[in-house]
């Protein structure tokens, strides 16, 4: 019983955030329309689905990065429909094919030396720490652009928020990938999934409670 609860929980958690995060974007995009109209709004949704894909990415740029800082053994990087495999020690580009995997992760070799239990946790940690970063990034850059709301808003109390009342484009897409990335970073802590579709807090989790590492990272 006390299992199934936790899961229920987790999910309650997930969705909650999720939520939580959609409605901040939805709602830059939404701002944007309002001042600027359709185009501007329509910009913004492309433009943060492009950021999305963009994040995703970086997730996995940031594990690959920790893996060379770590000296794990490469062995491949995906994302979408390309992956780089490491064959006979050269790195070539190939066509992902593989369905039933996840659409973006890092592949890399079981630590043999020295403080294995670590060096996989920096690993694993460099996606969500990527994210991170960025985010921590782009947000107070867009409040430093945001130019306000026009004179016929009030300009004082919420409207003067970036990530509230975004006064331009610009300020709604930095705002929008700042949130997006935070959220990656967020929700891939959450030790959620199974087996080999492990988020980076599962995967951390079973490491530390469990001396289980599993072969690659990933955010979905």
């Amino acid at each position: 019983m006390l299992p199934l609860c936790k899961k229920l929980l987790l999910a309650v958690l997930e969705f909650a955030l999720a939520s939580a995060f959609a409605l901040l974007l939805a709602w830059q995009a939404l701002c944007v329309g309002v001042l600027q109209g359709l185009a501007a709004c329509l910009l913004a949704c492309v433009g943060g689905v492009l950021a999305l894909f963009a994040l995703i990415a970086a997730h996995e740029l940031g594990h690959l990065l920790a893996a060379k800082a770590t000296r794990l053994p490469f062995q491949q990087f995906t994302v979408g429909l390309v992956k780089i495999v490491r064959e006979s020690g050269r790195f070539r580009i190939r066509l992902n094919t593989a369905w039933f995997q996840p659409a973006a992760f890092v592949r890399a070799g079981l630590p043999i030396d020295g403080d294995r239990r670590l060096r996989w946790s920096i690993f694993v940690m460099g996606g969500p720490l990527a994210n991170l970063l960025i985010g921590l990034i782009c947000l107070p850059i867009a409040e430093w652009h945001n130019p306000g709301p026009p004179p016929q808003f009030p300009t004082t109390g919420w409207r003067n928020v970036a990530l509230l009342f975004p006064g331009d484009v610009g300020t709604a897409l930095l705002g929008m990938t700042g949130v997006l990335s935070v959220g990656l970073c967020v929700v891939n802590l959450l030790p959620s999934g199974a087996a080999r579709f492990r988020s980076d807090g599962g995967q951390l989790l079973d490491l530390w409670r469990h001396g289980r590492a599993h072969e690659w990272s990933s955010p979905a």
